[in-house]
């Protein structure tokens, strides 16, 4: 009898050795995919938070929230506050604004009612969010 427990929990023993590794190589490649997407995700998000503050920081957009009573610096820095969907949606936006003006398919006047509802699309998401 005791032969059989021993022989069993050498089975047991050497099974659980091998399936350990298994398990561990089966979870490299999902890992490194997350691992992956997350940089990704961090990336764009860097890159439509440079995008907003660049359009923020241009003497036009100075000047429209300056009128409106807004202030770009808080504007600029509630930019980062802002989920990544909003995020996307507003640097989106203000990509598609700036292309409108080089290409002359916008006026000064256009363009200042863009910068001012993007500007108190910034502040309000960052208001409800909080």
């Amino acid at each position: 009898m005791k032969i059989t427990q021993i022989i069993a929990g050498a089975l047991v023993s050497s099974l659980s050795l091998v399936a350990v590794p298994l398990s561990a190589a089966e979870h490299l490649a999902p890992v490194a995919e997350v691992r992956q997407r997350l940089t990704e995700k961090e990336q764009a998000r860097s890159q439509n938070v440079s995008e907003l503050t660049k359009f923020f920081e241009t003497p036009v957009a100075q000047q429209a929230l300056a009128k409106s009573g807004m202030d770009a610096t808080e504007v600029i820095g509630a930019v980062t506050s802002l989920d990544d969907e909003s995020l996307e949606a507003l640097a989106s936006r203000a990509i598609d604004a700036q292309h409108g003006l080089s290409a002359g398919a916008l006026s000064n006047q256009q363009l200042t009612y863009i910068i001012i509802s993007l500007g108190t699309a910034v502040l309000i998401l960052v208001i409800v969010a909080a």
